[in-house]
């Protein structure tokens, strides 16, 4: 057991990061072994070795299963059908579609159990655009687990590659309304699309509808980001609006709850809405008095809507003398800083300008 783990990860590391492993002089002894020695060479690009590896599995496997009798072995077909599905895909490599997708039927009709296995024929034949072929599939795979994303999200990516993105997105919208334990995965990907449509503003309607994601810091970013691309200021604040209230109502003053605060301070103090940031700069103050920064941002502020207001508060300031700051000239004289900088498009006069 530990030499067939140990040769799935040597084939791991051919197939993720493309380097051709050290040879740890494992004997091809079981149908494991041989299919993870072929998995190896597919990785290395080695397909007619990977191929004649797994034709040895092959017959390894039926050797074993023959063979055993306390009845504990699994399914023959089951373990069969792993090794066959690696053939087709070598076969897809190789350019022999037909022969590809004819293997992958075989399996299908075979009704294997292991999800997984069904999951990665429905997506190598998506890659060969089999548009009837990937729908039996995703089909075979809802038929088996009807709550599962996978097979929706299967059907949606085809119809997506067949640039019937409207369709997409309503089957998406049918499963997430008839699961919604699933809805925030779906919506996410219907989001997805209708950003890919260029429909931003729908994107952001959708994405604001799931209620256990819309108030996270980087749902708000991101929403933020796509309402301010739209010149959508006032929904944009919206967005930092509920969020904060949601905060507010549930984890008042924590880092996430302020720190939205002052990015939505920020963010009004960005596109001139002064009056709107008052309230948010009033709380950050009074979290932290000795704030300066946050002070000074609250007077001005005020300084446009309430002159007096911003009178009084800017006697809070510390006194000049107790900002001043202990400069040692000779040290930046002798630093190594610019000495002189010439003024940027200033013309050159009188005794100044360069002799020949």
């Amino acid at each position: 057991e530990r030499k067939t783990n140990l040769s799935a990860v040597v084939a791991a590391q051919s197939n993720w990061e493309k380097v051709v492993p050290e040879n740890l002089g494992l004997q091809e002894g079981t149908h494991e072994l041989c299919y993870n020695t072929a998995c190896a060479l597919i990785g290395q690009g080695q397909l007619n070795q990977a191929m004649k590896i797994l034709q040895k599995a092959e017959d390894l496997c039926r050797r074993s299963l023959s063979e055993d009798t306390d009845g504990t072995e699994e399914d023959p077909q089951a373990e069969l059908a792993i090794i066959h599905g690696q053939m087709a895909y070598i076969l897809q490599l190789q350019g022999r579609t037909e022969e590809a997708l004819q293997l992958y039927n075989q399996i299908i009709k075979l009704k294997p159990t292991d999800v997984g296995l069904l999951a990665v024929i429905a997506n190598n034949i998506i890659t060969i655009n089999k548009a009837e072929q990937c729908r039996k599939i995703s089909a075979s795979l809802q038929s088996q687990s009807p709550e599962h994303l996978l097979p929706v999200l299967i059907q949606a990516a085809q119809l997506c590659r067949e640039k019937q993105h409207t369709k997409a997105i309503e089957l998406l919208q049918e499963f997430s309304d008839q699961h919604p334990e699933n809805a925030a995965e779906i919506k996410l990907t219907m989001a997805q699309l209708k950003i890919s449509q260029g429909n931003i503003s729908k994107a952001c309607l959708i994405l604001r509808s799931i209620e256990e994601l819309k108030h996270k810091p980087g749902m708000v970013s991101a929403l933020v980001t796509m309402y301010s691309h739209e010149e959508d200021i006032d929904s944009a604040i919206e967005v930092f609006t509920q969020a904060i209230q949601w905060y507010q109502n549930h984890q008042p003053k924590s880092p996430a709850h302020l720190s939205l605060i002052r990015e939505a301070a920020n963010f009004k103090l960005k596109y001139g809405r002064k009056k709107e940031a008052i309230s948010d700069l009033q709380q950050l103050w009074k979290q932290n008095p000795k704030d300066i920064h946050t002070l000074a941002q609250l007077i001005s502020a005020y300084s446009l809507v309430d002159p007096e207001k911003a009178k009084a508060l800017s006697k809070h300031l510390p006194s000049s003398d107790s900002m001043s700051l202990k400069v040692d000239v000779e040290a930046l004289e002798n630093s190594a800083g610019a000495t002189y900088i010439r003024k940027k498009g200033g013309k050159v006069t009188g005794d100044s300008q360069p002799k020949e």
